[in-house]
């Protein structure tokens, strides 16, 4: 997905259909993470707990 966003309007016709399909995952990423550096450090410290507990487990 990432790559879809560097590469907007020089993209092949199937990472355009693929981009479109992958539309209500990043509308939902959107709603949850601003991009405020407070919601990176948040979401980076949630991965890190995330990890730990598997860990323990």
């Amino acid at each position: 997905m990432a790559v879809l966003g560097v590469w907007d309007g020089r993209v092949p016709d199937l990472a355009v259909r693929a981009r479109t399909g992958t539309r209500p995952i990043r509308d939902a990423l959107h709603t949850v993470h601003s991009g405020h550096v407070g919601d990176c450090v948040a979401w980076l410290m949630a991965g890190i707990v995330v990890f730990a507990q598997l860990e323990i487990a």
